[in-house]
């Protein structure tokens, strides 16, 4: 969605194509903390006797 606004917004101009880079490359960043975030909480549980 966000490559589509940025692309309606930026039509024709040189900043579409950064609009585009920066779009990925946050994308990108937000993944991989995600990731990281959801691989530390992962390894810090306990576990639950049962």
């Amino acid at each position: 969605m966000a490559l589509f606004i940025g692309g309606l917004a930026f039509a024709g101009t040189h900043f579409e194509r950064e609009a585009q880079l920066a779009i990925l490359i946050g994308s990108l960043l937000a993944a991989a903390v995600g990731i990281a975030i959801v691989l530390t909480l992962k390894a810090t549980q306990t576990p639950v006797p049962q």
